[in-house]
């Protein structure tokens, strides 16, 4: 399951229709197979824009992510072509129970 939370907090839980992900960083582009990648936050680092993108490896990459956005399958079966400008964070490939975890002993 993919999980986009938007700028303004809102999210939706689905499939980001993306084989992998394209980020220019001060190493050069690299092309990210989608399964490698937990989760992006895109977002603003010392006045630059700037987004982190981190690897289910634990590698974490500073860079900006190419394109303009993604399409995405909501659970509720609609599909939508989504910004990147209109993202807060994506995760992906998360396999964590979303429900709230229980506080107690």
């Amino acid at each position: 399951m993919d999980i986009v939370i938007g700028r303004r907090g809102d999210s939706l839980s689905g499939t980001a229709l993306v084989k992998s992900i394209r980020v220019r960083t001060r190493f050069g582009t690299l092309t990210l197979e989608k399964k490698r990648v937990a989760w992006i936050h895109f977002g603003e680092l010392d006045g630059e824009l700037a987004d982190e993108v981190w690897l289910h490896a634990g590698d974490r990459l500073a860079g900006k992510v190419q394109g303009r956005g993604f399409k995405f399958r909501a659970s509720s079966g609609g599909l939508l072509t989504i910004p990147y400008a209109d993202v807060h964070t994506l995760m992906l490939n998360t396999t964590r129970d979303l429900r709230a975890a229980r506080l107690g002993g």
